[in-house]
């Protein structure tokens, strides 16, 4: 009778899941994640527990009972309890990289109160952007005292500094705001010191909270984490766990990251005012037949100028770059499940299903088997 926590919805779909396909298990949900909790296992007729370990004292309580168990909370970087969790330091790299291929070339990043897993966000994030040769500008927004969660509201003192700092970046910055939650408190200070969202600070936080990206005004771009997988993973590793098996470095990393692009960061930007047009004529167009030629007569410049200009800020022709918008978009929509290769294909502007095949199998090799697989 393996113990489920309390937390995010995904998270326990993913445990559950796994639980009807295996079969003969029942659980149980704990109230809340507490050293209590914790304490009160051994009282519980159960074979296994999936818990969330949120400071050491909890941490300590665990290691002390006999029982098999998987933890899968990152608040602690090392509680020395099998561990399930996503890879923040990939995560981060990835809130990067949507955002250079936005075309920003200036970076900022808000560090939110949270556990271990907040370092490695802001740690990849910072990496990936000096691999390209960019700085970011980092605000920390210093944790609660004797804070375990991320805090529901921002104090007047954190929104003053943060609209300090603000104040002193200069547009057009894509930003990575670590923690959903707080979103739009970031976006309110922002308003207020003139700040407009995505035109002037375009943003992208994590792990994807869908009902708190979807709260904020204007919808905030997250990194989806994969949670329901890692609670799938998990309790296959507690069925393992149970039956004797011994987890080696006492962590696996469940790599089921992607971007879930909202209005927060719907937008490319540019130095250039008319390359800036063309990066955005192509993205609001991109389900149509668009091509190089429809580009360039919207652009008041001459047609070996605008070439120079965009090769230079993005690295590829306008009809490269069309064509690598087009599979990321598929990419996105088809791990995101979205049903029918057709419905992909008009969607990201291919001609129609077999286009969007052999053009993906052209690009990605193997990889497009998995994506294609099941797809109809």
């Amino acid at each position: 009778m393996p113990i489920l926590p309390d937390g995010d919805e995904r998270l326990l779909n993913g445990l559950v899941r796994y639980a009807e396909e295996r079969g003969a298990w029942r659980y149980v949900f704990s109230a809340e994640a507490t050293v209590d909790a914790i304490r009160f296992l051994p009282k519980v007729r159960c074979d296994g527990a999936v818990v969330r370990l949120v400071n050491l004292e909890m941490a300590r309580a665990a290691r002390k009972i006999r029982m098999p168990m998987v933890n899968v909370s990152t608040w602690l970087a090392n509680p020395k309890i099998p561990t399930i969790c996503g890879d923040a330091y990939a995560l981060g790299r990835l809130a990067a990289h949507h955002l250079l291929e936005r075309g920003f070339r200036r970076f900022a990043c808000v560090v939110c109160p949270g556990g271990a897993y907040v370092r490695g966000r802001t740690n990849g994030f910072v990496a990936a952007l000096k691999e390209r040769g960019f700085e970011c500008s980092i605000h920390v927004i210093r944790p609660h005292l004797n804070a375990i969660s991320v805090p529901q509201q921002l104090t007047a003192a954190d929104c003053l500094h943060l609209e300090q700092w603000l104040r002193g970046l200069q547009p057009q910055v894509g930003l990575f705001w670590t923690e959903d939650h707080l979103g739009d408190a970031l976006f309110r200070v922002c308003r207020k010191v003139g700040l407009r969202v995505p035109q002037d600070v375009a943003v992208v936080s994590a792990p994807n909270r869908s009902a708190v990206c979807e709260a904020c005004d204007p919808p905030l771009s997250s990194i989806d984490a994969g949670l329901e997988q890692i609670g799938y993973t998990a309790a296959q590793w507690l069925d393992r766990l149970i039956a004797g098996d011994v987890m080696e470095g006492g962590r696996v990393y469940v790599p089921s990251l992607r971007v879930v692009a909202r209005k927060s960061s719907d937008i490319f930007a540019a130095d250039h005012p008319d390359v800036a047009k063309a990066l955005n004529y192509i993205h609001e167009r991109l389900w149509s037949s668009i091509n190089a030629s429809d580009v360039i007569d919207q652009i008041d410049l001459p047609r070996r100028t605008f070439y120079r200009l965009f090769d230079e800020t993005t690295g590829q022709s306008p009809k490269e770059f069309i064509q690598a918008r087009r599979v990321a978009k598929a990419i996105d929509l088809l791990s995101s499940g979205t049903p029918g290769l057709q419905t992909v294909a008009r969607e990201c502007g291919f001609r129609n299903r077999k286009h969007l095949v052999v053009t993906l199998r052209r690009k990605l090799g193997a990889r497009a088997a998995a994506l294609l697989e099941t797809r109809s």
